[in-house]
């Protein structure tokens, strides 16, 4: 896998889901991610889980508050 960009990442499943047991893993500029622990896993950068969490719970509660 080519370098990524720096920061945390956290191992999940094939379509992004979560993992028993998920490793997380904190890489610097120029680090390449290690190997998961199972073929058919990936790694996901940490800071996309919380960008897409924070604009769902906003359209909730933008809807919630429209009622």
């Amino acid at each position: 896998m080519d370098t990524q960009r720096p920061g945390k990442y956290k191992e999940v499943g094939p379509r992004g889901g979560n993992v028993d047991n998920p490793r997380i893993v904190t890489i610097d500029k120029g680090d390449r991610l290690p190997p998961t622990l199972e073929k058919g896993k990936k790694w996901e950068k940490r800071e996309t889980f919380h960008i897409w969490f924070t604009f769902k719970m906003n359209r909730i509660n933008n809807e919630i508050s429209l009622n």
